[in-house]
């Protein structure tokens, strides 16, 4: 508890133990002659705030800095100090160490901010994985349904029928790079690699699946 110019006129023996002070050294002390005087000015504001209003403040998040230079993260509650007339002759205050909720806290927002990641990864997986798949399934679909028209030649038969059978193989290749991907997390660096491809290739390659499913739709 202090005066009205926040100077300390007692407090209990953790407080002492805290500041690493006897409460005789304490007394008559202010928060700029204690660990925390970096802090001191932000705390004799919230003590004038209580005296002027009369009220109580409450809950208040302070950083104190204990005997050991340790950072500790406490809850502070101060109300007016009065005499026995009434009047306000200081402010008490009760401060609790809440360094280890503080931690949880943190951790909690760490792996929410994990989860949420972890989340937008596998929306971002699902909408590859049926882009993916999308593109060879249209082709063995639109294949099938070409080698039912009765109309086409032998040869395109079996253009069509090859056609689905490297549409399975996209199918296949594809399914064995999910797997890669969810066993991920067991590669080292000497098991990546690094590979180029034909992009025009790939453009051809789909046009070439596309296109006999367009022609049956047109017809």
């Amino acid at each position: 508890w202090k005066d009205k110019n926040s100077i300390h006129l007692g407090c209990n023996e953790k407080f002492a133990q805290t500041v690493g002070y006897s409460i005789e050294d304490i007394i008559g002390k202010s928060d700029f002659d204690l660990p925390w005087a970096s802090q001191a000015a932000k705390y004799k504001v919230d003590d004038e705030d209580v005296i002027k209003s009369g009220k109580p403040k409450l809950n208040i998040e302070d950083v104190i800095i204990n005997a050991e230079g340790e950072s500790r993260h406490v809850l502070s509650n101060k109300v007016p100090l009065r005499d026995l007339q009434g009047r306000i002759i200081g402010i008490l205050g009760i401060a609790t160490d809440v360094t280890h909720l503080k931690m949880i806290e943190e951790k909690l927002s760490i792996a929410k901010e994990a989860a949420e990641a972890a989340s937008r990864a596998k929306s971002v997986f699902i909408a590859n994985i049926s882009h993916d798949t999308r593109t060879p399934l249209t082709g063995v679909i639109g294949l099938s349904q070409a080698l039912e028209v009765e109309h086409i030649s032998d040869k395109e038969r079996i253009e069509y029928a090859k056609l689905i059978h490297d549409s399975g193989d996209s199918l296949l290749e594809f399914s064995e790079r999910v797997l890669d991907d969810v066993t991920a997390d067991a590669l080292t660096e000497d098991k990546l690699a690094q590979e180029s491809f034909d992009i025009r290739k790939v453009i051809n390659d789909v046009i070439r699946l596309e296109h006999p499913t367009t022609e049956v739709n047109h017809l």
